[in-house]
């Protein structure tokens, strides 16, 4: 074998991440009574992988024939979703150990579910994308299912394997016709045929099935039937997980497999996104509305967030890929904060409603308030890192002739402050003052509300301090 061709180095944040992943499952297999060593083994191969993206981020270019391909673009992905599994992680040491979940197995997961994540967002190549899509998705099916002894759990586990299953088929059904039609897996190359032919059934087909399988992985309206159930029925820190680096990684690839290998397709997949977007900015806030359970609004806002990041797609532009990655930091600092604050003020309640704030806003104020925060945040309010980031996909829209879009995003965040508001008004009800409190040190959400709140704010003030990184990105 030629290893001049392979290049580790463009992967070498995911073998730390791996050896660090086999070192937690022999810790976890010869001294099971010792939790605390899969606990720290796990942040410190997360910034290790980090502190290795950071100082060799120039490390660009091809690999592994044409199956990765590191870029700006991926490199600060890969820096965003394992800062957000690190945060995932530190926020659910503690909770694992209330729930009694065998915590070697959750970070073993977590692991493999984020390297694959991260060759998903490096791949040029529609099959090993296929791989990875499905590594990711069906180690989440276990993840989602790690509290066997809730019922909730094994629900919404199950039923995310199943319309997952049925979204994976469409996908690879559609990855066939286009491999069909243009004779290769690479994007490259399928650009180029694309480019030279005229519409064709087999292509558009292919086209089709692809972004209706996407829309499943990403949940968008009408494909999101499984998003509530599994929040509902996952540990909250594994909520955060699905809901945020998860999330953003088949985002990340569908914006890349659209604007840069489907680009003259683009009448085809931008009617049906455009669609799917109009519908999952409304019906996902107006579901949260109506929605009593913590996880199940955050569910549905999930859901309304990924039709914002859509907006960031359909320009297909610099902007839109612009203000597609301050959306996607935005959102991570805002929605991992939330998690966090959660965990921290309701501890052992597995399935939350909002009666079970009530009263918590006196008795952990600084923590409640910046639980609002971030809700602020994911509302739009300004000088919150959300705002700007909102600002800059509606910005994006209206430069791409998506008028309509835009006032729907400017009325679904309307909305979506309705549901935010009902979190203040429990938490510092004063009908009934809530005994609830957390009941374990939570060092770890601690550091996790309190870097995101740091961060938010300084993305709201100072959002040009990611114009580096922004200005040097692009999708190939």
């Amino acid at each position: 074998m030629d290893f001049e061709f392979l290049k580790f180095g463009l992967i070498a944040a995911e073998l730390w991440l791996l050896a660090g992943a086999f070192l937690i499952l022999l810790a976890g297999m010869f001294f099971p009574t010792k939790e605390n060593i899969p606990s720290i083994l796990s942040p410190f191969f997360h910034l290790i992988a980090i502190l290795w993206l950071v100082v060799y981020f120039s490390t660009t270019g091809e690999g592994f024939y044409g199956f990765i391909f590191a870029d700006n673009w991926s490199q600060s992905l890969k820096v965003l979703l394992i800062l957000g599994s690190l945060f995932c992680v530190l926020m659910g040491s503690d909770f694992l150990k209330i729930h009694k979940i065998y915590s070697a197995e959750f970070y073993f997961l977590t692991h493999i579910v984020l390297i694959s994540m991260l060759l998903l967002i490096s791949s040029e190549h529609l099959f090993f994308i296929y791989l990875c899509l499905e590594t990711a998705s069906i180690t989440s099916f276990v993840l989602a299912a790690l509290n066997r002894k809730s019922l909730f759990a094994v629900e919404g586990a199950m039923k995310y394997f199943l319309l997952n299953a049925f979204s994976s088929a469409i996908l690879l059904y559609g990855i066939v016709l286009i491999f069909g039609s243009s004779g290769s897996f690479e994007l490259q190359q399928i650009q180029n045929f694309l480019n030279t032919e005229s519409i064709q059934p087999l292509p558009a087909l292919g086209v089709l099935l692809i972004t209706v399988g996407f829309g499943f992985k990403i949940s968008l309206v009408p494909f999101h039937m499984w998003a509530p159930d599994l929040y509902e029925g996952s540990p909250l820190n594994i909520t955060a997980f699905f809901s945020t680096p998860l999330k953003i990684s088949f985002i990340s690839v569908f914006a890349k497999i659209c604007i840069f290998a489907f680009y003259s397709y683009s009448q085809i997949w931008v009617t049906i996104v455009f669609i799917l977007t109009a519908l999952s900015l409304m019906a996902g806030n107006l579901l949260a509305l109506a929605q009593h359970k913590i996880k199940r609004v955050l569910a549905y806002s999930s859901i309304s967030h990924a039709g914002f990041l859509m907006i960031g797609i359909l320009s297909f532009s610099f902007q839109g890929v612009a203000s597609l990655f301050f959306y996607f930091a935005a959102y991570t600092l805002g929605s991992l904060g939330v998690f966090a604050s959660i965990i921290y003020l309701t501890g052992k309640k597995e399935v939350l409603y909002f009666d079970d704030l009530k009263g918590l806003g006196f008795s952990n104020p600084l923590t409640s308030s910046l639980l609002i925060f971030f809700l602020f945040s994911l509302a739009g309010i300004p000088i919150t890192g959300g705002f700007i980031g909102k600002l800059y996909l509606f910005y994006a829209g209206l430069q791409n002739g998506y008028l309509i879009l835009v006032i729907l995003g400017m009325l679904a965040s309307l909305i979506s402050v309705g549901y935010y508001f009902r979190f203040g008004m429990k938490l510092f009800s004063k009908t009934y003052q809530s005994t609830n409190t957390h009941n374990i040190s939570s060092l770890g959400a601690v550091i996790v509300f309190s870097t995101c709140a740091f961060l938010l704010l300084v993305l709201g003030l100072f959002p040009s301090l990611l114009d580096g990184i922004i200005f040097s990105l692009r999708l190939k």
